[in-house]
């Protein structure tokens, strides 16, 4: 049973996405992306983040749709983020040709069991492969306890907290804040780049930028033991083992295997785990021991998931009271990405507090009918669902749909 909102590893009040052409329709954004291959390298990064909020700036003063606006707002970000994360971690395009491209890891390829889980025809990944483990490792035994050692230091002075996932179930430290371990990881990131493109046919590794990279740990003793199920606000994530010797513990996702979902274990460390971002997970209960991960969100610079972004903006809006505002962002989430659940279940929650429960129980119809197909089963929005329902005199369709639940 899942909670309604997957947002946990996204900032609170960000505005993220990518630009779209005049003439452009919302069906075709998930496929006609604007950006160049290697718009964000450190110089051209930030002249095209700067021109791109000078775009912004003259749109706002004139006839520009409210689509197209948004969307360079998104865009905007979106080149800023992949500056900022090539200027942090510039390795990452180390392998600029095929010549000098390291060779991927070996991996195990896990299937889920729709072709429109994550977005229609699963774009940009077109494929049902949404989840790969290493059958070698990326990092060493002796680099992942380095790491390990740095961040119980760093944990020790200044305290494990968590101001990223902001969960009160597991904590983390900054790898920014550990400088051995990023030494550690610059020079392991085009290994790990080149193990993320694996699952985005046609993108070079070298087209990837690290948004965020934190070392978590859940420890048994003391209950910080899990994280509840979300999906991050990436196009790729990256999960490595940095221990060994806890009981239970792994991923959890919801798409694997039957409606219970599947949990894979990567057990040894300095293997990894990628995924698509946006797929619902969890972090499995850890029952002994301390479990160590490093976690790595990826974006890639010629790509950007518009459905996303327009989603962790509306719930800002959401959060800040400013229903208007979000009804409109999740109208455009909907068209952008009619196959992601949580753009419905955001929208009639948007409606509720707007006081139409029957635009509620419309976009909940959906919502519910998504969930279906996915196997899925979030318990708050399909309860909403048939509250909205019975509200609007629907009884019979508020009483299947409560069986539901």
């Amino acid at each position: 049973r899942r909670p309604p909102t997957r947002d946990i590893r996204r900032p609170p009040a960000a505005d993220r996405s990518l630009g779209m052409s005049p003439g452009c329709t919302p069906a075709l954004l998930l496929c006609a992306l604007a950006l160049p291959p290697h718009a964000c390298s450190r110089v051209e990064g930030r002249r095209a983040a700067k021109g791109a909020l000078r775009r912004i700036a003259v749109s706002s003063c004139s006839s520009v749709g409210y689509l197209e606006e948004q969307l360079a707002l998104d865009a905007a970000q979106h080149l800023a983020e992949c500056a900022a994360g090539f200027h942090r971690w510039p390795t990452i395009a180390d392998a600029v040709d095929e010549e000098t491209s390291l060779r991927a890891a070996r991996t195990t390829p896990h299937s889920v069991h729709s072709d429109s889980v994550v977005s229609p025809r699963n774009t940009p990944f077109l494929t049902r492969e949404l989840v790969r483990m290493t059958e070698e490792p990326v990092l060493a035994a002796e680099e992942c306890a380095a790491i390990v050692r740095e961040a119980e230091a760093r944990g020790e002075a200044v305290g494990w907290q968590s101001r990223f996932t902001l969960q009160a179930s597991s904590s983390e430290v900054l790898v920014s804040h550990l400088p051995l371990a990023s030494t550690i990881l610059a020079s392991a990131l085009p290994r790990v780049a080149a193990l993320a493109a694996t699952l985005l046919p046609g993108i070079h590794p070298s087209d990837l930028r690290v948004y965020n990279a934190i070392v978590v740990r859940y420890d048994a003793a003391r209950g910080l033991d899990h994280m509840p199920g979300h999906g991050d606000f990436s196009l790729l994530s990256v999960n490595i083992a940095l221990s060994e010797g806890h009981a239970g513990g792994g991923t959890w996702f919801q798409a694997l295997g039957g409606e219970s979902g599947k949990t894979i274990q990567v057990n040894r460390a300095g293997h990894a785990l990628v995924h698509a971002g946006s797929l619902w997970h969890a972090g499995a209960r850890v029952d002994a021991g301390l479990r160590y991960v490093l976690v790595l969100f990826l974006h890639c610079a010629s790509y950007v998931d518009h459905s996303t972004r327009l989603q962790t903006r509306a719930i800002s809006c959401l959060a800040a009271g400013e229903i208007s505002a979000a009804l409109r962002l999740l109208q455009l989430a909907t068209e952008v990405n009619p196959a992601d659940a949580e753009n419905w279940l955001q929208l009639a929650i948007a409606h509720r507090r707007n006081g139409d429960r029957s635009l509620a129980a419309e976009a909940g119809r959906t919502m519910a009918a998504l969930y279906a197909a996915n196997n899925d089963h979030g318990f708050a929005g399909l309860y909403n669902y048939a509250c909205d329902l019975r509200a609007i005199g629907s009884l019979e369709d508020a009483a299947c749909a409560f069986a539901e639940v």
